[in-house]
């Protein structure tokens, strides 16, 4: 991943207190679901992100139909009180879905690789990204580093 690929994470790695209200925001909204209804709804976010906004290319997964996507999504809005029409509310919460995203090693690596001379560091990655991480998640009710 290079510097040019991530710069969401890079704005919110940057402020760990605003990610970690984006965070809290999202999940307390979430809290009155189930927590595999609440992984659900957020991975049907995810990816009605990935389809670019497209209902029906986010239906094009394993036991999932367009007015499944839609009803995800809808109950997506009643919790958070976000449209999804909105551009402003599109924003939020992608920035929420990405500052709870958990990065994988490698993608963390690949991020401080590229990053890291232009921050004036040789630190590795877990150097420089996990205090960022390890911060963002305690600042996060119900989340554990």
């Amino acid at each position: 991943m290079r510097y040019g690929q991530a710069r969401v994470a890079v704005l919110l790695a940057s402020e760990p207190e605003v990610s970690a209200d984006l965070v809290r925001d999202l999940l307390d909204a979430l809290n009155a679901h189930r927590p595999d209804e609440q992984d659900l709804l957020l991975e049907t976010l995810r990816g009605w992100y990935d389809a670019k906004g497209s209902t029906a290319e986010a239906a094009k997964r394993p036991h999932c139909q367009p007015n499944a996507v839609r009803y995800r999504l809808a109950k997506l809005r009643g919790a958070t009180g976000r449209k999804l029409t909105e551009p402003i509310n599109v924003a939020y919460l992608y920035l929420a879905m990405e500052a709870h995203r958990p990065l994988s090693p490698r993608d963390t690596a690949a991020w401080v690789s590229s990053v890291g001379p232009r921050l004036g560091t040789d630190a590795s990655a877990a150097e420089v990204a996990q205090p960022l991480m390890i911060n963002c998640l305690r600042r996060a009710p119900g989340l554990s580093a």
